[in-house]
């Protein structure tokens, strides 16, 4: 009880320094000990009200919610909550000592070892590791030496597994933009080991959530327990544009043991000079080797015109030595050139026609 003691008459100091700092009621001293113990954690605690915008003075108080039957304390004004793991801000502040919950309300302003965020509500339950932020929440999350931004979203909830695990999902009505950046070396500094999962795709991502029809988007997250993405599926409306490709789907997934993910649905691919439409798209991210099948149809644009390739049961895209993407189909498939318009140079009475070759596999099954 020692801590605690030293932790209550900070908490008096604070509460009484300076015009404006008010103070409401007390309550029993034995029963703050215990209130500033739960929330400090094991270790210290820093906590102060200040007043409002409008000038009326903030409060604290500790006591008996008679409708709840439990101890709640309350704070309200410019209040401000320091401890060992947690920094924040907030106009009304509420910790259930029975569940050792706190929540935080109206222009909140928080920093966790997991995130930081503003937000208008943020439930925090320590013991077991979960956060809720909603309305409108900002968040930006560090993991390794790479960060990521999270906007848009209504609900932004990270829960933590038995094993350790961080559980993110993210929902609501509007476009959820996810960013993911690299974090560039500093001058003199010798660059990060290579990159691997995602941030193979470059150093910065861009993935957009948007509502499908009447369905709102859906984004969860896996973080394993050295801070790595481990897991991630979005379902609605998906973009993902990384400095050199851009996909387009209704359904994402990718799994880092397998180092790859997949896009299913309405899919769109665009890399370089390639760009292609399909039902369902791999993409490898060892290799750089993406794999269409379910109806796969691909435009290759080249200085004289354009070659459409179609109607292959599967389609392979690999980036050679030199850089250029090497094709390959599968199936019973057609591909035909359709040269640039020069119509304007053309000799008087000459005609261009596009070129059609007819290309046939005889072990469609089999992909090379």
């Amino acid at each position: 009880m020692r801590r605690s003691s030293s932790a209550l008459l900070l908490v008096a100091a604070l509460a009484f320094t300076g015009p404006q700092v008010g103070l409401c009621q007390a309550g029993d001293p034995a029963a703050q000990s215990s209130f500033l113990g739960q929330l400090a954690g094991g270790g210290s605690v820093s906590f102060r009200t200040g007043r409002f915008p409008n000038g009326e003075p903030g409060w604290f108080h500790l006591g008996t919610d008679e409708a709840a039957g439990r101890q709640v304390f309350e704070a309200r004004g410019q209040v401000e909550l320091i401890t060992a793991d947690l920094n924040l801000r907030c106009r009304h502040l509420s910790f259930l000592m029975d569940t050792g919950v706190l929540l935080a309300r109206e222009e909140v302003d928080v920093k966790t070892s997991e995130i930081e965020a503003t937000c208008q509500a943020f439930d925090y339950d320590r013991e077991r590791g979960t956060l809720h932020l909603s309305g409108t929440p900002k968040v930006l999350q560090r993991a390794g030496t790479s960060t990521t931004s999270f906007d848009g979203m209504e609900v932004f909830a990270l829960e933590r597994t038995e094993t350790e695990e961080q559980i993110v999902r993210l929902t609501g009505p509007r476009p959820i933009v996810i960013l993911l950046a690299g974090a560039e070396p500093a001058e003199g500094e010798e660059p990060a080991e290579e990159a691997s999962g995602l941030a193979k795709l470059g150093s910065n991502l861009r993935i957009e959530a948007s509502p499908r029809g009447e369905t709102e988007p859906r984004v969860r997250s896996t973080i394993d327990p050295e801070g790595e993405l481990s897991e991630f599926t979005a379902a609605g409306s998906i973009v993902m544009v990384s400095e050199d490709f851009q996909i387009r789907c209704d359904e994402m997934t990718y799994v880092a043991t397998e180092q790859r993910f997949v896009a299913s649905g309405d899919v769109y691919f665009k890399q370089e000079s390639v760009e292609a439409d399909s039902g369902h798209l791999v993409y490898e991210l060892d290799s750089g080797r993406v794999t269409l099948t379910v109806n796969p149809d691909i435009r290759r644009y080249e200085p004289g015109g354009v070659t459409h390739i179609t109607d292959y049961d599967v389609f392979i895209i690999e980036p050679r030595a030199d850089g250029q993407p090497d094709l390959r189909g599968v199936g019973d498939g057609r591909s035909f050139f359709t040269p640039v318009d020069n119509s304007a140079n053309r000799a008087p009475g000459s005609t261009e026609r596009p070129v059609d070759t007819e290309i046939r596999l005889e072990t469609p099954s089999q992909v090379p």
